[in-house]
Parts: structure tokens; sequence; C-alpha cells
């Protein structure tokens, strides 16, 4: 999905879905799309399953050059990944630049990843049991 800030500068991430069923990866997109809105300060522009959808720039204001890296503990393994967001919304940014993980937009999107009932995996087709801790990008 691309994602736009209020200077009209745009990042992309990139979510990998569960299902291999394209009715199902159409609204499981939908799903991930409106998750991520609601947490974020940009507006999501456009994303792509087996095609692209695109809406207006954004109502208010962001900024792509701000972004969040989460520490995820991976499901089964000791190891971490980092899953990054651009445009945060500041109501869940703490006064010292960490993440909230207990606000509902952080929450929601955690769950987009935790197995089972998660409709989005890592970049390596992985999931999650939860966000460790997460901060905003220098």
């Amino acid at each position: 999905m691309s994602v736009e800030d209020s200077f009209s500068r745009v990042k992309t991430k990139r979510v990998e879905l569960v299902t291999t069923d394209s009715t199902q990866a159409e609204i499981d997109a939908a799903f991930v799309v409106q998750t991520y809105q609601a947490a974020i300060d940009g507006l999501i522009t456009k994303w792509a399953v087996t095609g692209e959808n695109y809406v207006a720039g954004p109502a208010g204001p962001s900024n792509v050059d701000t972004g969040v890296t989460m520490s995820c503990q991976l499901a089964g393994r000791a190891e971490k990944a980092a899953n990054k967001w651009p445009t945060p919304d500041t109501a869940y940014i703490n006064i010292d630049g960490t993440v909230d993980l207990a606000n509902a937009l952080v929450v929601a999107v955690q769950n987009l990843y935790v197995a089972p009932g998660g409709v989005a995996r890592l970049s390596d087709g992985e999931t999650i049991t939860g966000f460790v801790s997460g901060k905003l990008d220098k």
C-alpha cells in the first residue's frame, strides 16, 4: 500500500496476506488498509492485491519522514523481527518517543499479524505473538 503525507510524499508498505483465495484476499486487504489507516496520520492512497485502489490525498497533517519501528516476537521462535510503518498517529506516541503498546490502534495493527486469526504475515511469511516494543524512527 502507498501512504501519502501532507507534502504529497509517498512511502510504500508491503503486507503479505495469509489467504491464497483471491476473493478473501480482497476482503483481507481492505481490512488491513482500514486497520493501518486508523493507526496512522498519513493517508493510504492506493493498495493492490490483484489491482489497485486509489483515493484522494490525506485530510490532515502527516509526514512520511516520520515512522515507527515495532519489535515483534516471532511465533514459535526466540527471534524478533521489525515491522515499520510511516506517518504514525501521535495519539499512541509517548513523550519519550516510545509507542503505547496498549493503545487500541496499535493493538489492532498488531492483531493483523497474530495467529491464529491474523490476516497478514511479516515479510518472510512469519506470524507474531505480539509487539514487544515500539519507537519513533530517528
